[in-house]
């Protein structure tokens, strides 16, 4: 008898999780996650926050990226991923979901140009990242205090408590 595997199983899933493993194949000996999707979603962040396979991360980002904002800590484990293929990155950085954005945009693998495209333009989440991303540019970080003046009232605080270390939101993503 083959029986589905639960949260319970977690050494299994870290195993499988740090090898070049095809999700499908994963998910499918992971079974028996529930109705509602919840138990779905956690092993789908677990193995988003280990694996180092890129193609993994592309699918797990196909399957959650679906306008599911229960999906954001999934979409989240993926942006924290030093593996996290850079294209992928960028997309989340867009990504209209705050905590998703802004994990992204906090990586210091954004390139320059794409700091100051989500600097003008990009969702709140995204500015929030840029602000506190210690490779963003001081002229990027101009150009956010520029186009959004209205951010500042939350802006400053949030820096300098980030720099100083008294406030992390979140942990910024590892440089793989």
């Amino acid at each position: 008898m083959n029986a589905a595997l639960t949260i319970a199983d977690l050494p299994f899933i870290e195993q499988v999780a740090d090898q070049l493993h095809p999700l499908a194949g994963l998910l499918a000996k992971c079974g028996g996650f529930g109705e509602d999707g919840s138990r779905r979603r956690w092993a789908l962040a677990h193995i988003a926050a280990r694996t180092t396979d890129e193609d993994t991360l592309r699918h797990i980002t196909a399957e959650c990226d679906n306008g599911d904002w229960e999906n954001n800590d999934v979409l989240a484990a993926v942006a924290r991923n030093p593996a996290v293929p850079l294209d992928v990155l960028i997309r989340l950085a867009w990504c209209e979901y705050l905590i998703v954005s802004e994990v992204a945009a906090m990586s210091p693998r954004i390139p320059r140009g794409e700091l100051a495209r989500l600097a003008s333009g990009g969702p709140l989440g995204a500015r929030m990242g840029i602000a506190v991303n210690p490779a963003t540019p001081d002229q990027v970080r101009a150009a956010l205090h520029a186009a959004r003046p209205e951010d500042d009232e939350w802006l400053q605080p949030r820096v300098a408590a980030w720099m100083s270390g008294e406030w992390q939101r979140h942990n910024p993503p590892r440089e793989g």
